[in-house]
Protein backbone atom coordinates (compact mmCIF):
# COMPACT_ATOMS: atom_id res chain seq x y z
CA UNK A 1 0.00 0.00 0.00
CA UNK A 2 2.93 2.34 0.60
CA UNK A 3 5.54 0.98 -1.80
CA UNK A 4 7.43 3.53 -3.91
CA UNK A 5 5.31 3.04 -7.03
CA UNK A 6 2.07 3.74 -5.16
CA UNK A 7 0.58 7.22 -5.44
CA UNK A 8 -2.75 8.03 -3.85
CA UNK A 9 -4.01 10.83 -1.63
CA UNK A 10 -2.63 10.26 1.86
CA UNK A 11 0.14 7.81 0.97
CA UNK A 12 2.87 10.11 2.29
CA UNK A 13 1.05 10.48 5.61
CA UNK A 14 0.82 6.70 5.92
CA UNK A 15 4.51 6.31 5.00
CA UNK A 16 5.49 8.72 7.78
CA UNK A 17 3.25 6.91 10.25
CA UNK A 18 4.94 3.60 9.37
CA UNK A 19 8.24 5.01 10.54
CA UNK A 20 6.79 6.14 13.88
CA UNK A 21 4.29 3.41 14.78
CA UNK A 22 3.87 0.33 12.63
CA UNK A 23 0.76 -0.86 14.49
CA UNK A 24 -0.95 2.52 14.04
CA UNK A 25 0.01 2.54 10.36
CA UNK A 26 -1.36 -0.97 9.86
CA UNK A 27 -4.56 0.03 11.65
CA UNK A 28 -4.97 3.07 9.38
CA UNK A 29 -4.29 0.99 6.27
CA UNK A 30 -6.78 -1.70 7.25
CA UNK A 31 -9.41 0.90 8.12
CA UNK A 32 -8.97 2.60 4.77
CA UNK A 33 -9.19 -0.67 2.88
CA UNK A 34 -12.17 -1.94 4.89
CA UNK A 35 -14.00 1.38 4.49
CA UNK A 36 -13.40 1.28 0.73
CA UNK A 37 -14.76 -2.27 0.43
CA UNK A 38 -17.85 -1.36 2.44
CA UNK A 39 -18.39 1.83 0.41
CA UNK A 40 -18.54 -0.33 -2.71
CA UNK A 41 -21.40 -2.30 -1.16
CA UNK A 42 -19.29 -5.42 -0.90
CA UNK A 43 -19.09 -7.68 2.13
CA UNK A 44 -16.09 -7.31 4.36
CA UNK A 45 -13.88 -10.36 4.56
CA UNK A 46 -14.01 -11.79 8.10
CA UNK A 47 -10.23 -12.12 8.24
CA UNK A 48 -9.83 -8.43 7.37
CA UNK A 49 -12.27 -7.48 10.13
CA UNK A 50 -10.49 -9.75 12.60
CA UNK A 51 -7.10 -8.26 11.70
CA UNK A 52 -8.46 -4.74 12.19
CA UNK A 53 -10.07 -5.64 15.53
CA UNK A 54 -6.88 -7.34 16.77
CA UNK A 55 -4.60 -4.45 15.90
CA UNK A 56 -7.09 -1.88 17.22
CA UNK A 57 -7.23 -3.68 20.57
CA UNK A 58 -3.42 -3.68 20.73
CA UNK A 59 -3.20 0.03 19.90
CA UNK A 60 -6.01 0.89 22.35
CA UNK A 61 -4.33 -1.11 25.13
CA UNK A 62 -1.20 1.02 24.81
CA UNK A 63 -3.28 4.13 25.44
Amino acid sequence: MTSAERDWPGVNKLRKLELKDLDAAMLAALKQTNDFVLSQGKPLDPVSKAAYDDIKARVDARG
